[in-house]
């Protein structure tokens, strides 16, 4: 099957921009003024409270459209090669009210949808070339291929933000997300691939006790980046089937209490790949320290047991912190040790540090900058070699620019280090992205647009027993995504 090459893309932008699709590059807009929502008085319900600065209709349907998040799904990333997460956290961390303030992760807040049922189809196309696609350090495959997208976003009841301009906060809600993808190569058909993503999370409760049922169940293919020891083993494919329940409790105007359990199934269909079972529960207990700060004690309790190799058991105990110590600021960071146990004592194993953090930060320097930062140390289970588990400890650097004129610079700079246990095999991962989009004017979100994204990866080993080669890899993409 072959797909649409580059220059059929570029006929189409060159056609958009014929049709006055683009506005002229010198005629800029106006900077967006700052919109720092209010944050709550402690101890009243949301009902006591006056209204927050909420933007009126006019203004959700201006011009000025929010950056991508940081937190982008996996089908959208340059390199689409998710780290298999267990489960999605419908909240990162905090206890939080149907009315209450939810930090953003870019310039401005999304607004989402006002009324009591709401959906939003959206759809994509991107054309991409790729010099390395099964991420070999020799014999390099590279292709060209088409990415074909569509889905949908649901809303029963009031969505938890600030932004309801109907003033209706309801007790019972559900929100929804399908997603689907294909991945059609020029060259090599054997690569090609289908993605499926049904994401469904609800709310029982408004103020003081709220719970949170959700399930995630996806299929997904992508090149292997986790298993870095192990060469050319292709597009890997995976199920992943996530149900789980978060609860949050406001104790009293200072203290609050959080509660998350889920069991998480990930399954290779094709191959004798490593398949896990997860069962985890997390909490924490948060104290107000200063006016719109944190302080949180946490724990977690994680057993995962592997379809081959020693079945681990871990207790994780940390402090932390989130909150706003400047209304530009939200800042989340959480630090603590884990103590681990293998069913059978995994022999010849390397000792790894086991302290482990995660986090992120943004400065909303001004209207047209965003600093962004993540953070994160996570002990990862190998998916093809039993017991060869490791330790990945990483940042993510993302300043976004808005340039004026609807036009958007976001670069994406990623520094990771792997440490495996059993091959004591230390690698280290850079990886540079750098996006240029054009945002369709009069849209809530950051999905309608046409961009262009250009990325280069390195990883190289450190240190080792065994040579395991420098894999390099380039990507480049031009696509456009629109919401309905």
């Amino acid at each position: 099957m072959s797909a649409p090459g580059p220059r059929t893309c570029a006929a189409l932008l060159l056609g958009l921009l014929a049709l006055g699709v683009f506005p002229a590059l010198g005629q800029e807009q106006i900077s967006p003024g700052p919109q720092s929502p209010s944050i709550s008085q402690g101890g009243l319900s949301s009902h006591a409270v006056p209204d927050p600065a909420t933007p009126d209709e006019e203004a959700l349907q201006g011009s000025f459209v929010p950056l991508y998040r940081l937190t982008r799904p996996f089908y959208d990333n340059l390199f689409a090669a998710p780290m298999p997460q267990p489960y999605e956290r419908p909240d990162p961390s905090s206890y939080r009210e149907v009315s209450a303030y939810e930090a953003p992760l870019a310039l401005q807040p999304v607004y989402p949808k006002t009324g009591v049922v709401t959906w939003s189809p959206f759809a994509g196309i991107a054309q991409s070339w790729d010099s390395n696609l099964l991420l070999t350090s020799a014999n390099h495959v590279s292709d060209t291929y088409t990415t074909l997208a569509a889905g949908t976003d649901f809303q029963i009841g009031s969505p938890d933000s600030i932004y309801n301009t109907n003033g209706y906060d309801s007790i019972l809600a559900l929100h929804g997300r399908y997603y689907f993808s294909t991945d059609l190569f020029a060259e090599h058909e054997e690569l090609n691939a289908v993605n499926n993503r049904l994401h469904l999370d609800g709310r029982i409760g408004r103020d003081a006790a709220i719970w949170r049922p959700y399930v995630t169940v996806e299929q997904f293919t992508s090149t292997d980046f986790q298993d870095r020891n192990v060469q050319g083993i292709g597009r890997l494919q995976r199920q992943i089937l996530s149900p789980g329940l978060q609860s949050n409790y406001k104790i009293d105007s200072n203290l609050t209490y959080n509660q998350n359990f889920f069991w998480s199934r990930l399954l290779h269909p094709q191959g004798s790949y490593v398949n896990t079972d997860t069962y985890v529960l997390q909490q924490d207990f948060g104290v107000r320290v200063l006016e719109n700060v944190d302080f949180i004690v946490w724990n977690e309790l994680r057993q995962t047991q592997p379809s081959l190799g020693s079945e681990v058991g871990e207790c994780t105990s940390g402090i932390g912190w989130r909150g706003m110590p400047d209304p530009r600021i939200f800042t989340e960071f959480r630090i603590g040790w884990d103590a681990m146990e293998w069913s059978d004592g995994n022999p010849g194993r390397q000792n790894l540090p086991a302290w482990r953090m995660d986090g992120h930060t943004t400065f909303e320097w001004s209207p047209r900058l965003s600093l962004g930062l993540k953070y994160s140390r996570a002990y990862v289970f190998n998916e093809v070699l039993p017991n060869n588990n490791y330790t990945s400890t990483g940042a993510q650097f993302v300043p976004q620019v808005f340039l004026g004129g609807n036009f958007y610079l976001t670069p994406y700079i990623s520094l990771i280090d792997y440490s495996y246990e059993q091959q004591h095999l230390e690698q280290l991962e850079c990886r540079l992205e750098t996006e240029l989009a054009y945002r369709f004017g009069g849209r809530r979100d950051a999905d309608s647009r046409v961009y262009v994204k250009v990325a280069c990866l390195r990883l190289s080993q450190q240190s080792g027993d065994a040579d395991q080669g420098r894999v390099d890899d380039a990507r480049v993409s031009l696509g456009m995504a629109y919401r309905f």
